[in-house]
């Protein structure tokens, strides 16, 4: 592992931290990288292991993550670094994989997908999309997800817990100071689960949650449902 936990990044510059178990090409990648003067990789890791200790150590804003590493995937690596640090972005670094092994990383958590042979230009503008919040999903994939689960039922337990805050009224900023995590940490977790409800906006995820009886309806909906004079 080559990490650099103390070089802080500047407002502008996006941390990223390279998860492969291919060396080469790992430092070609960063090489190509390091170019760019608002990106900055703050580490590299050959395994899942390793890289939920960088994580912690390094806190980055983007992790390019492969899609099999030699301990676990990175759809397992994924689920476990967004239930423990929900504040990273990781897109999926694909080489030959069938759509299988994409929705599975899909449901870990990922907000997109690159395939290997990309451009530089390509990877380096997904960063900063995916940085600005962006999800880089296939529609047609995508829409695939939402068909084939219930909604609702790739949900993780944090998502599940933002899911409920939203349903009782609160905004973005209200739910962060609740569960004591960052701005940016509740507005990751919050893109996250909207692909996972077919969702495209809080209010409609509320509303599909509600539905699909996934939250508990707030006291006053419930009063102005009720029968007048009830």
């Amino acid at each position: 592992m080559t990490a650099d936990p103390s070089a802080s990044t500047e407002a502008e510059t996006i941390s990223v931290l390279v998860v492969d178990d291919h060396v080469l090409f790992t430092q070609s990648l960063v090489r190509l990288l390091s170019d760019s003067p608002d990106i900055r990789v703050v580490g590299t890791c050959v395994n899942g292991a390793e890289a939920e200790r960088v994580v912690r150590e390094t806190k980055p804003d983007v992790i390019l993550m492969d899609l099999l590493l030699p301990d676990m995937t990175g759809a397992q690596v994924t689920a476990r670094i967004n239930e423990s640090n929900g504040r990273a972005r990781i897109l999926m670094l694909t080489g030959l994989a069938d759509r299988s092994t994409l929705r599975d990383a899909i449901r870990s958590g990922c907000v997109g997908h690159l395939a290997k042979t990309e451009s530089v230009d390509t990877v380096i503008d997904a960063i900063r999309r995916a940085a600005a919040g962006e999800v880089l999903i296939d529609p047609e994939l995508r829409s695939e997800l939402e068909n084939e689960n219930a909604p609702g039922s790739t949900l993780t337990r944090r998502e599940r817990e933002v899911l409920e805050l939203l349903a009782e009224g609160m905004s973005t900023r209200e739910v962060a100071a609740t569960l004591h995590v960052s701005l940016n940490t509740a507005r990751n977790h919050i893109q996250r689960l909207l692909p996972k409800l077919g969702a495209h906006s809080k209010l409609e995820a509320v509303a599909i949650a509600t539905r699909e009886g996934l939250v508990r309806r707030r006291p006053e909906a419930e009063s102005d449902a009720a029968p007048a004079g009830s």
